[in-house]
């Protein structure tokens, strides 16, 4: 018969584990690292996607790499003229393209990077690309958007006709062109008849659009937008569609510290990544917040869940963080706001019961 002191340790021990579950989104999720130390080529991760072989492949400020979970492949170009790599796309042949920051577009072609356009810039958002259902690649100037085939021929230079304004970005979507505007306008190319269309109007005067990231998620096509006013700055999500531009979720003002990368559909959640870790947008807690908060100390750039159900985060300073199970917590006083003086943590992280 067990000590009537162990049997309360034990009891005690169980119910900080139960409250743990009821309250797990005040925990975090178990997870594992990739960083240099494991041979991870860099620890400044732009982009991961997962192709349909299962090979994980990472845009990083050291190039792109092709991931097979023992080792890292290089694909470079012998005329790059800068080694960051981000934007990872595949086109309708599961061939992967990609951009880095000083205006080259690529496509893999065997084991080597392809130069399919380059423009002249400086600034990491620049050229943002979009690809069609024939492999054809889209991308723009100011003021014009450009079509390309899947060799690097030039096809065609469509003008919006406008006076005032830029590009800001661009995005297939069941044969139109859809063009974000940097005053929040949104044109609409018909690729079937060539006709450039305003669905949107400009969102007012002082109003400019910077950063945008435009996702796919089940039929409808979103776009998470930074837009800064004359004394704010903000994150908006919008649903784009034949009608035009509607906001989904305000996201709300942010300090100039704050920013936010990217936007990710897993099927079931919407979920954000920021300069503050990632969180689900289309869920909220009981306090209004967001329901499933992780790594809120890193500034996490991109995700993906891969075809296992395992999450991968990538990071800017501390490589790649992969969740194998969400519903998996790790309960640790830097985590947690259980604690007990019965318990303590030993130097594995294991939960003990004082003697």
């Amino acid at each position: 018969m067990l000590h009537p002191n162990l049997i309360r340790k034990y009891f005690l021990l169980f119910s900080i584990l139960i409250t743990a579950i009821v309250g797990m989104y005040a925990q975090h999720s178990v997870f594992y690292q990739l960083n240099d130390e494991d041979d991870l080529p860099s620890n400044e991760i732009y982009k991961v996607v997962q192709d349909k072989f299962g090979f994980i492949w990472i845009g990083c400020d050291a190039g792109l790499f092709r991931y097979d979970r023992f080792k890292f492949k290089q694909y470079v170009n012998s005329q790059q003229n800068g080694n960051s790599i981000s934007f990872l796309k595949f086109d309708n042949q599961d061939r992967i393209w990609c951009k880095n920051f000083y205006g080259q577009v690529y496509r893999v072609s065997g084991d080597s990077l392809m130069i399919i356009y380059a423009k002249k810039t400086s600034l990491a958002s620049e050229p943002q690309f979009a690809l069609d259902d024939l492999c054809n690649v889209w991308v723009y100037n100011e003021r014009n958007i450009i079509q390309y085939n899947q060799d690097g021929d030039s096809l065609a230079l469509y003008p919006l006709g406008i006076s005032s304004g830029e590009i800001n970005n661009l995005q297939y979507h069941k044969n139109p062109i859809y063009i974000i505007l940097t005053d929040l306008r949104l044109f609409k190319f018909d690729m079937s008849l060539k006709n450039m269309q305003c669905i949107s109007q400009s969102a007012g005067a002082g109003i400019e659009t910077r950063n945008t990231s435009i996702i796919n998620a089940k039929d409808d096509l979103l776009a998470l937008i930074e837009i800064t006013f004359p004394a704010e700055k903000r994150y908006k999500v919008f649903k784009i569609d034949a009608t035009g531009l509607s906001e989904y979720i305000d996201l709300g003002r942010q300090d100039e510290a704050t920013n936010i990368y990217s936007i990710y559909y897993d099927n079931d959640h919407l979920w954000c990544t920021s300069t503050q870790g990632v969180f689900m947008l289309n869920a909220k807690s009981q306090d209004g917040g967001p329901m499933f908060k992780l790594f809120p100390d890193i500034k996490v750039s991109s995700m993906i869940k891969d075809r296992e159900g395992m999450y991968w985060f990538t990071s800017l300073q501390e490589g790649i963080m992969v969740v194998p199970n969400m519903e998996v917590i790790s309960i640790h006083p830097s985590n947690s706001i259980l604690t007990d003086k019965g318990c303590y943590l030993d130097s594995s992280d294991k939960m003990r019961i004082k003697n």
